[in-house]
């Protein structure tokens, strides 16, 4: 049964002023109708620190950190916003709480005022450890974020362990809470790469990327998808991390210094070079049974180290089989799209231009449909999302219409059970969340899931290739960028595709093979009839791309 109202929440906090990335998540609940109903206040909040002496109560043996993470570790999205204006109309309470066990309590009589509010849920947004009956004081209970994975690390600081230990992967979860320590209910979780060179940059990633876990969970719940708010508590061995000693913090420093080298070295000195291979089999009998056809790649002559070519696709037009692929020059940085008349000498094979835009563009994604050829190719530095129709007079591709008034970063079109479904990823967090459209027709328009984004975790969302369907079931490739941008492929296989709900589980992943010259990455697979494309990396020094990513650096 669907909920025609609109959710009824408290937010616990310490004061008026909350956290740049808290204050957004109130802003989105508000845009999607849900009513700020109740603030709790906690009436005795942790003291401010001294302006001149930052550690009065910490250890010694804590100083280093707590120095950092006030004096250098200072993500823009927790920066404070003063909401005393803006909720000056919304009901308050200023609870005063017993501590116990390193947990807080609410008294009878508080709890009986918050609980008579008919409130839906309750964020905790200050206190400290909460247990019990305020836990089940609103219908759905108190929603706590968790800034890591609590399957690896529990405790804090958020992020930080992960770094400290090269984890490939930090995991964000919102929990409803229960009267188990470290053992809430998970709502949602996300996962995203590890920012190994910067804390600041590592914290920012974890808290922007946290805003829309509680508008998809209030989402669900509208429309009757949230049975997980009472799933069985989460299960956990992790140990549980503290706030690093001054010898841990050290090292830290060390690591992140050392990482830093390696992050500007690999992304200002190197350069990547991708390049295209074909296989002699169809497309998903290659992903099932990678480890074989991996040894069978006819490889295309390396392009000069200044240029690549990547992002294949096969299209079958005019009793000739041609390639189209992003050809990308480091001199002028910006791609266009290449079609390729493949014959028995891949060698010898005729090329020219397919499409060409006044800004970079790439991943040519070409698919079939009646009787036409289309081509959906990444455009995102138009700022749109554009199809393009095959002419067979001339063999390009012209202009037909815009999908989506917004950029898509490497989309994806399948037609199933009647509906056309555009898959990508956006510029924000072009590797991590998958984003879904849909429309009756193939020129839309296009609405937006309900549950976007769909999916958050950058070791299966962005597209690397067309969807492959075998007896009604399907297969969607996605990159893996959790080590470094397209190390793999996982294919997905979709089990679940409504406007309403998305849902998929990774069945494979497609590792570059050793052997191979450029074995550093893969991150397109595609195919037509029996031949399949795919594209592999390594990392070569550009001059031109050097001088230019420098130099942008030093401004």
């Amino acid at each position: 049964m669907i909920h025609e109202e609109k959710l009824r929440f408290g937010v616990m906090c310490n004061s008026f002023s909350l956290q740049k990335w808290q204050a957004a998540i109130l802003n989105e609940l508000k845009a999607e109708g849900h009513e700020l109903s109740l603030i709790i206040i906690n009436s005795r909040p942790p003291k401010p620190k001294r302006k001149w002496f930052p550690f009065p109560t910490t250890p010694p043996g804590k100083w280093l950190y707590q120095f950092c993470n006030r004096y250098f570790f200072r993500p823009a999205w927790r920066q404070t916003v003063d909401l005393q204006d803006e909720v000056q109309a919304v009901p308050q309470i200023v609870c005063e709480v017993v501590t116990r066990d390193f947990s807080q309590f609410f008294s009878a009589d508080d709890v009986d005022f918050i609980s008579n509010q008919n409130l839906d849920f309750i964020l905790r947004f200050g206190f400290n450890i909460v247990r019990g009956d305020i836990l089940t004081a609103a219908r759905y209970g108190v929603w706590s974020f968790h800034h890591g994975d609590e399957q690896t690390f529990r405790g804090g600081p958020p992020g930080f362990w992960e770094m400290y230990h090269a984890k490939h992967t930090t995991g964000v979860i919102l929990q409803r809470i229960t009267h188990r320590l470290d053992a809430g209910i998970v709502l949602k979780k996300y996962l995203f790469t590890t920012v190994r060179h910067s804390y600041t940059s590592q914290l920012d990633n974890l808290l922007s990327n946290s805003i829309p876990m509680v508008r998809q969970v209030c989402n669900d719940i509208v429309h009757d998808r949230a049975e997980y708010l009472s799933a069985p508590s989460s299960k956990s061995n992790a140990p549980v991390y503290r706030i690093p000693g001054n010898w841990k913090m050290t090292l830290f420093l060390i690591k992140q210094l050392r990482n830093r080298f390696l992050f500007h070295w690999t992304h200002t000195v190197l350069s990547e070079q991708w390049n295209l291979g074909l296989i002699d089999a169809p497309a998903a009998k290659v992903a099932f049974n990678w480890k074989t056809y991996r040894k069978r790649v006819r490889w295309f002559p390396p392009l000069p180290k200044h240029e690549f070519r990547a992002d294949g696709f096969l299209i079958s037009v005019n009793d000739h089989l041609k390639l189209l692929c992003e050809r990308f020059n480091y001199h002028n940085n910006k791609g266009y799209i290449e079609q390729i008349i493949l014959t028995e000498d891949i060698s010898k094979a005729d090329h020219g231009l397919a499409i060409s835009e006044k800004k970079h563009i790439s991943f040519p994604f070409t698919f079939n449909f009646k009787d036409d050829v289309f081509c959906v190719p990444e455009n995102s530095a138009s700022g749109l999302t554009k199809l393009y129709l095959f002419n067979k007079d001339t063999e390009e591709f012209d202009f037909l219409c815009d999908l989506l008034p917004e950029p898509v970063i490497d989309p994806v079109l399948h037609l199933y059970e009647g509906r056309w479904w555009l898959f990508g990823t956006l510029p924000s967090n072009p590797s991590g969340a998958l984003y879904v459209w849909y429309a009756d027709s193939l020129p839309g328009p296009y609405i937006p899931h309900q549950g976007n984004p769909v999916k958050v975790d950058n070791t299966s969302c962005r597209s690397a290739g067309p969807v492959l369907q075998a007896d009604k079931v399907l297969f969607r490739p996605a990159q893996n960028s959790s080590k470094t941008y397209g190390g793999s492929i996982v294919i997905n296989q979709i089990l679940t595709l409504t406007p309403e709900e998305f849902n998929e589980q990774p069945v494979v992943d497609l590792m570059p093979d050793d052997d191979w010259i450029f074995s550093e990455g893969i991150h397109t697979i595609s195919g037509q009839g029996k031949l399949t494309v795919i594209d592999a990396k390594r990392y070569r020094f550009v001059a031109r791309a050097f001088i230019s990513r420098l130099l942008r650096k030093l401004t």
